[in-house]
């Protein structure tokens, strides 16, 4: 189901456009209050709005929500405590269809989902990871043309919330169901969507791929937003098998994961720069010795700017950190990259 927005305005939003491709998974990035969710509950019809929305090229700004066909998924998991794991999937389409029907659907979602040996059970039963997934399972089971999700794995541990995400994932593209993705983490936008954007005071900034965003992006406030990466121009590049290169950039050898293209450039965002006092040479991997430049105050944390090699680095720092090191301009430092956090262009 491919969507359209066309100037859509309220009392937060102003003139969002967007196009969304049948089948496409798009997150949406943005702080608090910048009108994410208000986005998600204007398509669904769940509060007014000025502009047009469309859907496979009709109009449905007329539609009540309930007519929209769209499912939502929540921050918290809404399962009614009263109903088994089958009862709850089933719901949706309890006024569609008679009940034997409802829960011949819903079996089949949750044998899809290897859920059925759950289907007695009453929430209760259920950890936080399995409750999250009934509650997709009972998404699903009405068979939306298109799926918001603001935020579906907040309240889960990070580790169940990543399984998640790849079944997830791997459900939308199987059903080829159109998705809407709320998220605050940039890499979590990356690792499940097709393309995102950046929302910022009810303003669409920027909509693109991760590394568009992250090389491309001339927004201040889109840049501020993200952490402003580090990007440094690759001068030679090494294939080190076992999925790695080396990427030789200003005079520091860094490990890098294989993107499976060639690279002119590295980004890394200042946060995925750690720093520590010196105590002897860097040897671990992807730790360098800098030499502290400026130290900048930001708010609630502290950017460091350091000189390594050839580049010019900027790390971020919690204020605690910060005052833990007792660190100033002119004193060296080690440097280390985290890997996972570096991308290539």
């Amino acid at each position: 189901m491919e969507i359209k927005i066309k100037n859509l305005s309220n009392f937060i939003l102003k003139e969002v456009n967007l196009n969304i491709a049948g089948g496409e998974i798009f997150a949406l990035l943005g702080p608090n209050g910048a009108g994410k969710t208000t986005l998600l509950n204007t398509i669904s019809g769940l509060i007014p709005y000025g502009g047009n929305i469309f859907f496979n090229g009709e109009p449905i700004d007329r539609l009540p929500a309930e007519k929209r066909k769209t499912g939502y998924l929540f921050q918290d998991i809404c399962l009614f405590p009263h109903m088994t794991v089958l009862e709850n999937v089933a719901y949706p389409l309890k006024n569609k269809i008679d009940k034997n029907a409802a829960n011949e659907e819903a079996i089949k979602i949750l044998k899809s989902m290897n859920l059925f040996k759950f289907a007695s059970h009453y929430p209760a039963r259920l950890s936080g990871g399995e409750k999250q997934k009934i509650a997709i399972a009972r998404t699903l089971s009405s068979k939306p043309r298109i799926l918001l999700l603001d935020e579906p794995f907040k309240s889960i541990d990070l580790n169940t919330a990543a399984y998640l995400r790849e079944e997830l994932k791997n459900l939308l593209k199987e059903f080829k169901i159109t998705a809407i993705y709320v998220t605050h983490s940039f890499f979590q936008a990356e690792e499940m969507a097709d393309r995102l954007g950046i929302l910022i005071d009810g303003r669409l900034l920027h909509i693109g791929g991760a590394r568009d965003i992250f090389f491309d992006s001339h927004d201040n406030e889109v840049s501020d937003f993200i952490g402003s990466p580090n990007i440094l121009n690759i001068d030679s590049l090494k294939a080190l098998g076992t999925g790695l290169f080396e990427a030789e950039c200003g005079g520091m050898n860094i490990i890098v994961p294989h993107w499976g293209k060639p690279a002119g450039k590295l980004a890394i965002l200042s946060k995925d720069i750690r720093i520590s006092p010196r105590n002897g040479g860097a040897t671990k991997l992807n730790q360098f010795e800098g030499d502290i430049i400026d130290i900048l105050h930001c708010d609630s944390h502290f950017k460091i700017k350091i000189a390594a090699k050839k580049n010019i680095l900027f790390s971020e720092i919690s204020k605690t950190v910060f005052d833990g090191f007792k660190i100033k301009a002119g004193d060296k430092v080690n440097i280390m990259l985290n890997l996972n956090g570096i991308r290539m262009n």
